[in-house]
């Protein structure tokens, strides 16, 4: 991971207030990844599950780094600052620069969509106000911080998603962005291998709004029980597909098409996907709020595209994929699978699914919950693929519906090499390590 310094004028004044006893070096860049240095880089050796970023400190000076940032002494030919925890000196590091900004925040986090949602705000934000961002999800306790780095000082607003792991992560995050305008997309299990409950990931959840400022926003998804019950010092502006609420949202079939309408006022999305719907709904009341109309706000939403394995639609050599393979809990593979569904009924439906990671102690009754999902749709044609996903396959199998197995990721793409046929619908999607972006490269469109 490597980010270029934005505002370069400003980082040496900073260098120069923190650290006065080194020499003015402009610094271009920052990274985590010797691989990845510049010259005139800082590179911060990381230590973490697998590589210490301290093995590499040689080769980062080789390739050019102009300072480097250690937990150890080292032999080095240019400014070493010496710290007792490299991770903690990113995140006070990232938060020392921050503060010399005065650019309004928006923070986003939740179990689902939260990156999706991000980047639908930016593209409705961009044409009416200065907004920066970052594109991906920079969204940890590392990528997070890094990205402040490259915003510019003279933005309107500043959109970040913030992602947590394990407890306490959001709440050191917030209190580095500090942002004036929250919103949690929903509560579900996802990464929930560390925390007990989903009443404790809802806690993690619950630090975003509650390190909000008392004149800040926060915005509310009544239609999800753990945000409804959240507390606040922020004003709260509410929005709900079921309930009153001050954006209302209904997603109904006219003549068999979707149609979204927000507080009875139509909006075209650029799919029809209910996921995305929910989404839009989120999108539209921040942006109503910050004065943007409704005009305006529907003709952005109409034009957005998917980021890329976020459920994106890919036609090819006559058959169509649905790209869902960013990562996978039990509540986005249940949203992605009736998504699926709903595309041409009269074709053939393939959902090839990965296993799905970080479920904690219950990950095999998620699994099983898919399965029981899914086990009467006669419309479905099942690929599964790891260890955990073959629960899902033994259900189905046992209720009559046609399923193949594989653990190798060579055997599935042997496989769908030979059973793919034009006109097929394919839904694939997993948690990030099973890398099912693979199975349509190297299968589906080989």
């Amino acid at each position: 991971m490597r980010v270029d310094i934005r505002e370069h004028a400003m980082f040496q004044s900073f260098m120069r207030q923190y650290y006065p006893q080194y020499k003015p070096v402009k610094v271009k860049g920052i990274t985590i990844d010797s691989r990845l240095v510049q010259a005139g880089d800082m590179y911060i050796a990381l230590k973490g599950d697998r590589v210490d970023g301290h093995r590499f400190i040689s080769e980062a000076e080789s390739s050019g780094a102009a300072f480097i940032v250690s937990e150890q002494d080292a032999e080095a030919g240019i400014p070493l600052i010496r710290v007792s925890s490299t991770r903690q000196f990113l995140m006070e590091f990232a938060q020392k620069w921050w503060i010399g900004f005065s650019t309004p925040v928006v923070g986003i986090t939740g179990s689902n969509g939260k990156t999706t949602t991000k980047e639908l705000l930016v593209h409705v934000l961009q044409p009416f106000t200065s907004t920066a961002w970052m594109p991906g999800n920079y969204n940890s306790t590392i990528g997070l911080p890094l990205s402040l780095f490259t915003m510019p000082a003279s933005s309107d607003i500043a959109v970040f998603e913030i992602g947590s792991s394990a407890p306490g992560e959001i709440k050191k995050l917030t209190e580095i962005i500090h942002p004036n305008i929250g919103l949690i997309t929903n509560v579900h299990p996802a990464h929930i291998e560390f925390f007990s409950t989903l009443a404790h990931l809802a806690e993690e959840k619950s630090e975003l709004l509650k390190n909000l400022p008392g004149d800040g926003v926060a915005f509310i998804n009544l239609d999800d029980p753990s945000i409804s019950s959240m507390d606040t010092p922020a004003k709260k502006i509410t929005f709900s597909f079921k309930v009153s609420a001050d954006f209302c949202g209904r997603w109904s079939k006219n003549n068999g098409s979707p149609v979204l309408t927000i507080n009875e006022r139509e909006v075209t999305l650029p799919i029809k996907s209910e996921t995305l719907a929910k989404n839009a709904l989120a999108v539209y009341s921040i942006c109503y709020t910050l004065g943007i109309n409704h005009e305006d706000i529907a003709s952005q939403i109409s034009t957005f595209a998917l980021p890329e394995g976020r459920g994106n639609v890919i036609e090819k050599n006559r058959m169509r994929v649905i790209n869902d393979t960013y990562n996978a809990n039990p509540e986005s593979v249940r949203a992605g699978i009736e998504a699926a569904l709903s595309l041409l009924p009269d074709r053939r439906h393939i959902l090839v699914l990965g296993d799905m990671f970080e479920l904690g102690v219950h990950t095999l009754e998620y699994h099983r919950q898919i399965g029981e999902f899914i086990k009467h749709n006669s419309q479905i044609i099942l690929i599964t693929y790891g260890p955990l996903s073959g629960v899902i396959s033994e259900i189905c199998t046992s209720h009559g519906m046609e399923c193949y197995h594989f653990t190798a990721s060579a055997a599935i793409t042997h496989f769908i090499n030979h059973f793919r046929r034009p006109g097929d619908i394919y839904f694939v999607k997993g948690s990030r390590g099973m890398r099912m972006e693979t199975i349509i490269k190297e299968g589906i469109f080989a």
